[in-house]
C-alpha cells in the first residue's frame, strides 16, 4: 500500500511538471541546462551522446528483450521485463500525443518525428535498469553500490544526451524519470511475486 501510495504521488507531480511545460513556466531552467550541456559540445562528444542515446532506443529495448527471454533462466522474469518495457513504450506514446508538447526548436543532431514530452528513451533506460539491476542485485549482492552507480549513470547519461542531441528539454528528462519511478513502484510488489526462481 506504501508503494502505491508513493506511486500516486510521484503520478501527481508528474502532472504538474506537465502543466508547467504546457503554460511555458520551464523555459528558464529548460534553457540554463540546455545551454550548460551544449557548451562543451564537440565531435568527440557528440559521437559518444549519439552512442549513448542509441542504447536505449526502441530497436535496442526490443533486442535486450529478446535477449532476456533467450538467456535469463528464470523466464517469469523475462517476461516481466518485456511485458513491463512494452507498456512503457504504449503508456509514453500516449502520454506525449495528450501533452503534444513540440521538441526543441535549435538544432537537432537526431531526427524525431514523434512529441517531447516526457522522453522516451530516458523512460526506457530507467524503467529497463533499475528492473534489470535489482536482479543482478539479487545474484551479485556483494557488488550492490556498483551496480547501483552503474545504474545511475546509465539513467543520468541518457537524459544528458537527449539533452545534447538537442531532441528533448530538461524537463522532458525530469518527467520521464518521475513517471518511471511512478511505474516501477506502482508494479512492485507485483515484481517481487514472480521474482522467486
Amino acid at each position: 500500500m506504501q508503494n502505491k501510495f508513493k506511486s500516486i504521488i510521484l503520478f501527481i507531480l508528474f502532472i504538474i511538471l506537465a502543466i508547467f511545460t504546457i503554460n511555458g513556466y520551464t523555459k528558464t531552467i529548460d534553457n540554463f541546462i540546455y545551454e550548460l550541456i551544449i557548451s562543451g559540445k564537440s565531435d568527440e562528444i557528440t559521437t559518444l551522446m549519439k552512442f549513448i542515446s542509441f542504447l536505449f532506443s526502441t530497436k535496442m529495448v526490443i533486442l535486450y528483450c529478446v535477449l532476456c527471454l533467450i538467456f535469463l533462466k528464470n523466464k517469469r522474469k523475462a517476461i516481466h521485463i518485456s511485458g513491463i518495457m512494452a507498456i512503457e513504450a504504449l503508456l509514453n506514446n500516449i502520454i506525449k500525443i495528450i501533452i503534444k508538447r513540440p521538441r526543441p526548436d535549435i538544432l537537432q543532431m537526431v531526427s524525431e518525428k514523434t512529441y517531447s514530452y516526457p522522453s522516451g528513451h530516458t523512460m526506457a533506460a530507467t524503467i529497463f535498469v533499475i528492473i534489470f539491476g535489482s536482479f543482478l542485485k539479487e545474484k551479485y549482492k556483494n557488488n550492490k553500490r556498483f551496480i547501483t552507480t552503474i545504474q545511475v549513470l546509465l539513467i543520468v547519461l541518457t537524459g544528458v544526451s537527449r539533452i545534447y542531441l538537442g531532441v528533448h528539454y530538461f524537463t522532458d528528462i525530469v518527467g520521464a524519470i518521475i513517471l518511471s519511478l511512478s511505474i516501477l513502484l506502482f508494479i512492485k510488489d507485483y515484481i517481487k511475486t514472480g521474482d522467486k526462481s
